[in-house]
This record gives structure tokens, sequence and C-alpha cells, in this order.
């Protein structure tokens, strides 16, 4: 027996929730660790000094890694917020289909949360996620 009406949008209110709440709060936390990241950059000309001047051989090592790996977090980041909307198109494109679990849905979410999504709207400011920084091959911003 297929799901429709409220317990379908009982189903598609969870989605809702995974694609509003959970993926945006979670990018968050990746942009948040590509940006500390990034910030590395500021301090290392002093940390790969060389003794008597010049900088240490490990810098371009380093530099790679770090870009690297700021680049993964930031990537990430995005992905994970592209897959929050594409959550939402697939809740929106069920909510098309079926009327019942529309109306259902609707009323549920008619001021602006669930009782179940209460606690987690309040723990996660919906702003938009931070911004990332991606590295080009130049090491350009």
């Amino acid at each position: 027996m297929a799901m429709e009406g409220w317990e379908f949008a009982a189903e598609l209110s969870q989605l809702r929730i995974v694609g509003r709440v959970d993926l945006p709060a979670l990018s968050s936390t990746f942009a948040a660790m590509n940006r500390a990241v990034a910030g590395t950059a500021a301090g290392e000309t002093a940390a790969f000094q060389a003794p008597g001047g010049g900088t240490a051989a490990s810098h371009a090592v380093w530099a790679a890694l770090r870009d690297d790996f700021q680049n993964v977090l930031g990537t990430t980041s995005l992905n994970i917020l592209d897959a929050g909307v594409t959550v939402e198109h697939v809740v929106e494109a069920y909510l098309a289909t079926d009327e019942a679990a529309r109306t259902s849905l609707e009323a549920a979410w008619a001021n602006g949360q669930t009782p179940s999504l209460q606690e987690a709207e309040e723990k996660f400011v919906q702003n938009p996620p931070p911004t990332v920084v991606i590295k080009d091959d130049d090491g350009a911003y």
C-alpha cells in the first residue's frame, strides 16, 4: 500500500527538515572549517622562515597540502548545500503530485516550523552558510 495524504506529508516533512535545516547546517560547518584552514596562510611566512633568512623548502609542500585540504572542505560545503536544494526540489515535486500530502504539509508548516523541528530551528540560525575559499591551480583565490 502506497503512502498518501498525511502519512506521505509526514515523510515529506522529514525530507524538508533534511533539506532546509540539516544539510545547510552541515554545509556551514564545512564552510567554517574551509575558512579556518584558509586562515592558516596568514602566518605561514613566519612559520616557515629558515634560520638565516629565506623560506624552508617544506613551505611549498605544506602550502600545496593546505590548499588541497581547503578546497576539499570548500567543495564539500558547496556540494552539501546543493544537496539540500535538491532535497527541497524533491519535496516540491511530490507535493505537486499529491493534493492531500500538500495540504497536510502546508498545515504542519503554516507557522514556519513543525513541533519536531522547533528545537532544531532554535539551535540553527538560518543564515546563509559562510562563503568558502577555493584556490585555483595557480594558488590564487
